[in-house]
């Protein structure tokens, strides 16, 4: 891996779910726990159940601010959850504790396998590290839990905040928080709203990340994994990378 220049990026901020983390087979993990509970539902209508619960959750994530109204967000989204399967035809007389018990074991959250390696290189040349997210006040939680031997220097959460991640005012919480000027910071992360086009508007560096190499727009620039990071940066500094194909946009420069 190449080293960044001493002018280029000094910090690195990634988005955390479908960036550092995901969710392990939920689809799957649903169906096994609800038959644990007596409901045999199908895998398919175990993932349209927990779609609508998701997307109820991202409606309302910002209101879990702290335990208390996140254990109220967690168990609304349960109902939902469970009020879901019962219109596509699968209920069951279960107590809330149950509900909330199903939906929270269906979520699995594990590390993308570049990211340790991007992680230590990022320490190794001596640049900070953040996450800048859409999340609930678990997030550092989490991380942890995940990511215990890497220390980041900032971990900026929407809901705690107050700041939905399309706002560049989450990123800006983000520049004070690592104590660096916007445009000395890069910021990856899969969504082009949320990430690019808002991290970009804060003064940021950006890239988009496309995992699965589908990205359809024109202009922005994209990596398909964090492993093309260190050559990113080099490119961003002027000078250039170790392999031409690393960083590649939608048009395919």
């Amino acid at each position: 891996m190449t080293s960044p220049s001493k002018d280029g990026i000094q910090a690195i901020t990634f988005d955390a779910y479908g960036t550092l983390l995901y969710v392990n087979q939920p689809f799957q993990r649903l169906a096994r726990e609800l038959r644990k509970a007596g409901l045999d539902v199908p895998v398919e209508s175990a993932k349209k159940a927990f779609l609508h619960e998701a997307t109820y959750y991202k409606q309302h994530h910002l209101e879990a601010v702290d335990f208390d109204s996140l254990r109220n967000l967690r168990n609304r989204c349960a109902r939902i959850l469970f009020s879901k399967l019962a219109e596509l035809g699968y209920a069951i007389q279960l107590t809330q504790d149950t509900k909330l018990k199903v939906l929270m074991d269906s979520i699995q959250f594990d590390i993308y396998e570049d990211v340790m390696p991007i992680l230590d290189w990022c320490k190794e040349n001596g640049i900070a590290t953040g996450v800048v997210s859409n999340w609930d006040c678990s997030l550092p939680q989490v991380l942890q839990g995940l990511l215990n031997d890497h220390s980041f220097q900032a971990v900026v959460v929407s809901a705690c905040e107050g700041i939905a991640k399309s706002d560049p005012a989450l990123y800006h919480k983000a520049a004070e928080a690592l104590g660096l000027s916007p445009s000395v910071v890069l910021h990856v992360g899969n969504e082009k709203e949320a990430d690019y086009d808002s991290a970009g508007q804060a003064g940021f560096r950006a890239l988009l990340l496309d995992r699965e190499g589908g990205h359809s727009g024109e202009g922005e620039q994209c990596i398909q994994t964090l492993s093309q990071l260190p050559t990113a940066c080099q490119r961003f500094a002027g000078q250039p990378g170790t392999d031409g194909d690393d960083l590649h946009n939608s048009k395919g420069i």
